[in-house]
């Protein structure tokens, strides 16, 4: 099956380039050929395992690289740099108490906004990144002036483990072969991730979080 892929390929390619729209069709193939994406939850539920009945469930969209999800009163928007850059980090749930800055990467900016109070933005924050992609600094929009956080130690992974707050250092770890953290710990807080990034745990001495799954949302370009 591998040899005969190409060919069918190529046949399809040569079979809409011969139609009266056939530069159209070439430019629609190339660009599908060319399209790059990035897999993210599409349906989020965090449960806290030391209080019963305390499933709180976001329902997420993309729009372009734009990721959206609802829930818990909220409204929280990513916006991603590019896949190339979010495809070297991991997911944060959407719980923002949760988010790890220095655990995603090409993030442009995250905000969030009440449900019962939309058009204002309750928490802003922009990211700048160096030209290895490694995160740089992070501003809080909504501070007067606008509070810059400065990031640096980072692993071999190109992840920033201090930061200027002069805050508990974080540690990436990995599983054999791969690049994307399977935990972040920081003092007494750790975040577990899967092999796709997608967050499994959050916990402190006094809470744990889980996170299970349902369907999948796509950024592309």
């Amino acid at each position: 099956m591998k040899t005969k892929a190409p060919s069918l390929l190529l046949s399809f390619f040569l079979l809409i380039s011969c139609g009266e729209d056939s530069g159209n069709d070439t430019v629609a193939l190339l660009a599908l050929l060319n399209r790059k994406c990035k897999s993210l939850p599409q349906k989020i539920t965090r449960t806290d395992v030391n209080v019963s009945s305390s499933d709180i469930t976001y329902n997420c969209y993309t729009s372009g690289l734009k990721y959206v999800c609802k829930g818990d009163g909220m409204t929280v928007t990513r916006n991603y740099l590019s896949i190339a850059q979010a495809n070297l980090g991991v997911v944060n749930p959407p719980d923002f108490g949760n988010f790890s800055f220095n655990g995603e990467r090409g993030l442009a900016y995250v905000f969030i906004v009440l449900q019962s109070n939309p058009t204002v933005k309750d928490t802003y924050y922009t990211l700048e990144y160096d030209s290895s992609h490694q995160l740089a600094s992070t501003t809080n929009q909504l501070s007067a002036p606008p509070m810059i956080v400065t990031w640096g130690g980072y692993d071999s992974a190109g992840f920033a483990t201090t930061n200027d707050l002069g805050s508990t250092t974080a540690q990436f770890l990995y599983d054999f072969g791969t690049t994307i953290p399977s935990k972040i710990v920081s003092g007494s807080y750790e975040i577990t991730f899967d092999i796709k990034g997608w967050p499994k745990t959050a916990s402190d001495p006094s809470t744990e979080y889980e996170y299970k799954y349902g369907g999948i949302a796509e950024i592309c370009q």
